[in-house]
Order: structure tokens, then sequence, then C-alpha cells
């Protein structure tokens, strides 16, 4: 387990293919999680913990709202008492599933701790060892988000960088999406770095490597 969380991440927190594939590790872990907590057994260490912020800092908003996740976040906040998770801690509960607040926490408690849990991510994030960045604007017309991906790939194996996905708030855009396996389509597709790409030799693209050659961190118009 140890072994997993040095070096199936990246310092950034991400495993490979984060937009799918990074889940399919995590799950499992957490199991363990749980089966090591059941024999007193913690083995939530510190450097875990970069799993959860790096997971929250490539969403658009820094809050998450799937019910199976919040379990997660639930389990590292137990460990980790960050008040970056409890956005998505309440985001994430439902009449089954309640995350927040945890049980046997005081109201008084419950007041201090959501007192000191931030607003949703407005601020851009750049994850070096992923290559993965997120351009977040609170304009006039309300908040934006623009992911961009120029070393790792979000999705499966076929290169898929340099592509980019826009939320206003909400996902406006739909590059990234998933064929079946072992369907028809999949054998005409190839490997190439941005999503609907058209090919006409039934190659796939050389793999290149990309680098960040600017990054505008800035409040408006914000640019990579």
């Amino acid at each position: 387990f140890h072994n997993m969380v040095e070096r199936a991440f990246t310092d950034d927190g991400l495993s490979h293919e984060a937009g799918v594939y990074h889940w399919f590790t995590v799950d499992p872990m957490m199991k363990f999680v749980e089966k090591m907590d059941r024999l007193g057994i913690d083995v939530m260490s510190p450097r875990f913990k970069r799993v959860f912020d790096g997971t929250l800092a490539n969403t658009p908003t820094g809050v998450i709202g799937n019910w199976k996740a919040g379990g997660y976040f639930a389990r590292a906040y137990k460990s980790y008492r960050d008040p970056a998770y409890i956005p998505t801690l309440k985001n994430s509960s439902n009449r089954k599933h309640v995350y927040w607040p945890p049980q046997g926490m005081s109201e008084a408690e419950v007041i201090a701790e959501e007192a000191k849990a931030p607003e949703p991510l407005t601020n851009n994030t750049l994850q070096k060892s992923n290559g993965y960045l997120w351009l977040r604007e609170q304009s006039d017309k309300g908040f934006r988000a623009l992911s961009i991906n120029y070393i790792m790939q979000y999705d499966r194996s076929e290169l898929d960088r340099l592509h980019v996905s826009l939320f206003d708030p909400q996902r406006v855009t739909h590059e990234v999406h998933r064929i079946k396996y072992g369907s028809p389509m999949a054998g005409m597709m190839k490997k190439t770095y941005g999503h609907n790409t058209v090919t006409i030799d039934r190659k796939d693209q050389k793999a290149l490597p990309s680098t960040l050659a600017a990054f505008l961190d800035r409040d408006k118009l914000p640019a990579a």
C-alpha cells in the first residue's frame, strides 16, 4: 500500500489518466484503508494527503459532488482535518450517505470548522508533474474555467493531449469521450494529441513531448 502511495501518483497527487483511471487506483486503496481501520491500523500517511488535495485541484471549483468520492474524502478528513474537504463532504451527501457533519462532532465544532472552509476555487492551478492546467476567471458574466493537459492524457492512452475543456460553469465542451472496449469504432481510432482529429493515412501521430511555453497567471483573461 505504501509503495502505491509513493509510486502510483505523481507529486501532484494524480494517477495516470486522471480523468478516469485515477479513480480505479484510489478505489481499491481506500478499501484497503477500511480493512486496516477495522484492524486498528491507520495507514493514512501524510504523503497520501496529496492525492486528495490534487484531486480537488483537478476540478473546476475544487468541489466534488459524488457520494462515492465523498466517502473517500470523509475518511481523509478524519485523518487530515483539512477544511478544504468540507465543501465536497457537503456536496456529496444525500439521504443515504451523510458525510457532513461527522458523527460525534459538536455543533460548536461544526460551526468553527465550517468557518475555515474555503470558497470554491477561483485561482489558476498548474500541476506541473501531470501537466494539468486550470485557468479560472470570475468575470462579469459569471464563473468560467478552462482545463488544458500538455503532458499526461486525461483518458485512455490515445496520447490525448493539447486539447481543452470549457466550464461555464458546467461543462460545455465534450472533446474527451469514450468508445466502449470491443466497439468496431475502436479499430478506427489512432493515437493523436487532440480528440476529433481526422487522419488521412491511418497512422498514429508521432509521439513528441510538449512543454508549457507560457503561463499568464492573472485574475482576468488568464492564458497559457
